[in-house]
């Protein structure tokens, strides 16, 4: 009877744990609740959040997130929902602690995961959880059946690039696209990769990376081609689109020495 009794216990705990919940935990003071909604509030709206709680609703009208953001950053906690209303994530972003809100993303203070992330089915099954420390993944329990890329890397000759890095023009086919998957599962997500070039009064140029993150096509000989001479006025965006739902995943501007 005891054993059925623990057993019960251990049930009940379990629901209580894997119920849905909304993270509104916060350490910001006072913070009012705005919302954006398309063809009804402008991106102008994004200045009046500095920082607020901001509801953001999809076409069909449904709410879509409610997340702490400054402007258009996230600084805290993160609610995701399915059309139907159910929960679909809840996590945390890095809270600006500082006080300070100038320059937060070139701060690291912007979209940055910690803590914990628990996801949910459109039935309000649980499905897992992740594990963050301050934009890095740990762990997910259990792993999932299916992967998907925490991070991509771009690399030129063994060196991780940062932000708005300078490269040689002559270095452009030596770059290398590297995603870090979140488990060990063989089913990964596929990843497409855009290298878009462009230069005022040129046309733009659009090249894929191969499945191994490679540039295949001699990107050099057709910049020269295109009459793309002065490194100087050339503007690199590298686009990296998940092709399950075909977003963005990730973006980074480079730009020649």
């Amino acid at each position: 009877m005891a054993r059925v009794t623990a057993w019960l216990y251990f049930l009940s705990i379990a629901t209580i744990c894997h119920g849905q919940v909304e993270n509104l935990k916060t350490t910001y003071p006072g913070l009012k609740t705005l919302v954006w909604a398309p063809g009804k509030t402008t991106y102008e709206s994004f200045g009046q959040c500095t920082p607020c709680i901001l509801e953001t609703y999809g076409k069909d009208g449904h709410l879509y997130t409610k997340a702490v953001q400054y402007t258009d950053c996230g600084v805290g906690f993160y609610n995701e929902y399915y059309p139907n209303g159910k929960l679909k994530i809840t996590g945390q972003h890095r809270e600006n602690d500082t006080g300070k809100w100038s320059d937060i993303y070139a701060r690291g203070f912007c979209w940055v995961k910690t803590g914990e992330w628990i996801f949910y089915s459109d039935t309000g099954k649980f499905l897992g959880k992740e594990y963050w420390k301050d934009g890095f993944f740990l762990k997910q329990m259990p792993e999932f059946s299916f992967n998907e890329a925490w991070k991509i890397d771009l690399v030129l000759e063994g060196n991780v690039l940062e932000k708005d890095a300078r490269i040689n023009m002559a270095d452009i086919n030596k770059l290398t696209v590297i995603p870090f998957f979140k488990n060990k599962s063989n089913n990964k997500s596929a990843y497409c990769s855009t290298l878009t070039l462009s230069a005022t009064g040129k046309t733009q140029i659009r090249v894929e990376f191969s499945e191994n993150g490679k540039l295949e096509t001699d990107v050099y000989s057709l910049l020269r081609a295109k009459g793309y001479t002065d490194p100087s006025k050339i503007s690199l965006y590298i686009i990296t689109t998940n092709q399950i739902d075909k977003k963005q995943s990730w973006g980074q501007f480079l730009k020649f020495k």
